[in-house]
């Protein structure tokens, strides 16, 4: 049992050793490694790291920072591009990154849509019904198409969801309904714990 547990440490210990010289800096870097060529894999590693580190920033940035600093880094890569060595390398992976920051920004810019910041109402409400889900007390409506009365056109939701208490059969979707409601911001999003 001993000589079994020394050759797995001596195993092990190898093993440790071959993977120093294979991780080790100074061989990354160096002309003639294994890895030259192969630098477009990581690309989308990079793009993603981007994208999540967007998501775990707790508020949001201004729109023009992720634009700004991709510009930024385009600019130093552009100045570096003849060297071709791990600056130029380490350069354009942060302007991968950047790349994956900026694409997420503007995605969401583009399907941001108006969200009601304070309670509303009541207030006269017109819509197209798109979706019905039925609950002990009635039902519940997805309007889209919107129409207020008495409510600027600035901030608009493009969908709303109303409950309906009420016995009766429920619309139908592509229904257009007219009722008076009270209209509530969402809520905020629940963190564990």
């Amino acid at each position: 049992m001993a000589m079994i547990t020394a050759q797995i440490r001596g195993n092990a210990a190898q093993l440790a050793a071959s993977l120093r010289r294979r991780l080790s800096l100074s061989s990354v870097w160096q002309p003639g490694n294994l890895n030259e060529g192969r630098w477009a894999l990581w690309m989308p590693v990079f793009f993603a790291a981007g994208i999540g580190g967007y998501f775990t920033l707790p508020i949001e940035p201004p729109f023009w920072s992720g634009g700004v600093g991709f510009a930024a880094v385009g600019l130093v890569v552009f100045a570096v591009r003849k060297r071709r060595g791990g600056m130029f390398f380490a350069m354009l992976a942060l302007l991968t990154t950047a790349a994956g920051f900026t694409a997420v920004q503007v995605r969401n810019a583009a399907v941001s849509a108006p969200v009601l910041d304070r309670q509303v109402g009541p207030v006269g409400l017109l819509g197209r019904v798109v979706g019905v889900e039925l609950s002990e007390k009635g039902y519940r409506l997805t309007l889209d198409r919107i129409a207020f009365e008495r409510f600027g056109t600035g901030k608009i939701p493009e969908r709303v969801r109303v409950s309906v208490r009420a016995r009766e059969a429920p619309p139908i979707p592509g229904d257009i309904v007219f009722a008076r409601a009270i209209l509530q911001s969402p809520p905020t999003p629940s963190l564990p714990g």
